[in-house]
């Protein structure tokens, strides 16, 4: 069985929108009804970006994705992110100014027909009082509530505040909850999927470990009871040297956590006891490196097959040319069929112009049980890219 769950896959890849961008691990997300909705920042010659969510439909020369601005009044948005519950609520966040040199605000909004109409949007986070809000990320869980974290700085200041609120099913968002205790962070992502009722998790780099030797930080892990509203804070790494980190929470309340070093290793490591412990997934007390060099921005992905559930794991291959000669960097995709025990590789996606990098990994599965990918592909002399994959049917 697990041979079967692991087998080699073949992603079909489609250009979703030029001179365009997504922003985070959470620009893709599947409605109900199997269509696919994409949040991203469009970025038209001579005028400031608009955030826009794109939808899937049948075209006649094969799928298209319209695309609908969200917030037209807006001066310039940005950050786009976008999740869909259960019973067919989409979920909306993104960041916007008000001028050319105004700060970042945090508004949140909601559709329950599709898309075609969306409630008044609400404010989240005055840059007045709290500074500059950037990289927000939203999930919402098996019960349908809806999950926003992001982080906030004031201008001129590196340290960052990392921020959570949530939303009962088609109700407000909960007042910001600021969930590091020092402040001391520069990059929060939230997690991937809150599937186990009453738990959230959030992974972010804390400076407070700044290796003098390398660029980078520790992975820290806040879990929140969402009962309570308590949120625990858990050292994870003791390197100093983690850039980019995402984390999980399946169906069991099990958390995954995934980071990327300074050196381009990607590592993996679980818990079962709620962050306070972790291991490699096979038990010992340390953390699986899966990607000895040049990988970076993994992020997690959950699923179902038939008969079990599986993990995603993506990361983006760099600077190949520069090792091996070869232009093979892209994208990577793994399967875990034993929750994070094994490890394999079953489809890569080589990136389609030379010298590209490719940033701002979603991996999503939806009611079908096929996992679906968005990413932003950019480089010198080219245009921005939003590229789409799913596997081939």
């Amino acid at each position: 069985m697990i041979d079967q769950i692991a087998s080699s896959r073949r992603l079909v890849a489609q250009l979703v929108a030029s001179r365009a961008r997504v922003s985070g691990a959470r620009s893709l997300a599947v409605h109900p009804s199997g269509r696919e909705l994409v949040a991203l920042t469009l970025d038209p010659r001579g005028r400031p970006s608009a955030a826009l969510v794109s939808r899937r439909a049948p075209g006649e020369q094969g799928p298209e994705w319209p695309a609908w601005p969200i917030h037209p009044d807006a001066y310039e948005s940005e950050q786009a992110t976008v999740a869909c519950g259960p019973e067919g609520d989409i979920h909306l966040a993104w960041l916007a100014r008000s001028g050319a040199k105004g700060a970042r605000w945090l508004l949140y909004t909601r559709s329950e027909d599709l898309g075609a109409s969306w409630s008044a949007p609400s404010l989240l986070h005055d840059p007045r009082r709290d500074g500059d809000a950037s990289t927000p990320q939203l999930s919402v869980d098996g019960q349908g509530r809806a999950h926003l974290v992001w982080s906030a700085a004031r201008h001129g200041e590196t340290p960052s505040r990392i921020w959570y609120a949530q939303a009962e099913p088609r109700g407000e968002m909960s007042p910001p909850l600021a969930l590091n205790s020092r402040g001391d962070a520069h990059s929060a992502r939230g997690s991937m999927m809150h599937a186990a009722p009453g738990v959230s998790a959030v992974a972010w780099i804390d400076e407070r470990y700044l290796s003098p030797r390398t660029r980078g930080g520790d992975v820290v892990v806040g879990v929140m009871d969402d009962l309570s509203g308590v949120a625990r804070e858990q050292r994870l790494t003791y390197s100093g040297d983690a850039v980019a980190a995402s984390v999980l929470v399946d169906r069991g309340g099990v958390l995954h956590a995934t980071w990327a070093t300074a050196r381009g290793q990607v590592c993996y490591a679980q818990s079962t006891q709620g962050g306070q412990t972790w291991h490699d997934g096979a038990g010992a007390g340390m953390a699986l490196e899966i990607q000895a060099t040049r990988g970076a921005n993994p992020t997690l992905g959950l699923g179902l097959h038939p008969f079990r559930e599986v993990i995603w794991l993506v990361w983006s291959v760099e600077d190949a040319e520069r090792y091996t000669g070869e232009p093979d960097g892209g994208l990577v995709f793994l399967v875990s069929p034993n929750t994070g025990a094994e490890w394999f590789e079953v489809a890569r996606i080589k990136r389609r112009m030379r010298g590209a990098v490719l940033s701002d990994l979603c991996a999503v599965e939806g009611a079908d049980l096929r996992p679906r990918l968005c990413w932003s592909s950019s480089g010198a002399g080219s245009e921005d890219q939003v590229w789409f994959a799913e596997e081939e049917r």
